[in-house]
């Protein structure tokens, strides 16, 4: 009998193994998953932005993708994800930086982008996606920040 309860000791000893692997893994990729629903996603954060300009900026037009050349940027600087404009003029460019890299708006693209809205007088946001970014806080760093 040694040799049977080595055995059932060995494959009970690999099932228990294994559930406790599929558990955790499920765990983490639960969590993985609710800390994204948290924080938003890229279509979310564009979604809320969006609306907060249209109800809170109906004057401003709100162009996507702008060429960071517009703002007379160093070459192969970042384009901005939206310019806000107001009679044809930018009155603020905004960048979402990705959520896989917190270190992002350091890279020189994005500060060469980030530079030339300085030199230029026009105000610039990052919105990190990593971030909550709630409504109530992407309005507020809109008033604080947009000057009309």
């Amino acid at each position: 009998m040694g040799f049977l309860d080595s055995i059932l000791k060995r494959e009970l000893s690999n099932c228990i193994s294994n559930a406790l692997a599929k558990a955790i893994d499920t765990s983490v990729n639960s969590n993985n998953a609710s800390k994204k629903n948290a924080h938003g996603t890229e279509a979310a954060v564009r979604s809320r932005i969006e609306e907060i300009v249209a109800r809170d900026f109906p004057s401003l037009e709100l162009r996507e993708d702008i060429p960071a050349q517009e703002m007379n940027a160093k070459e192969d600087a970042r384009n901005y994800t939206y310019g806000l404009y107001l009679d044809g003029q930018p009155k603020a460019m905004i960048m979402l930086l990705e959520e896989d890299n917190h270190n992002l708006y350091r890279n020189s693209k994005i500060t060469k982008a980030k530079r030339a809205c300085e030199n230029a007088g026009v105000p610039y946001m990052n919105f990190m996606l990593y971030m909550s970014n709630r409504p109530e806080y992407i309005a507020r760093r809109f008033q604080d920040t947009i000057v009309l």
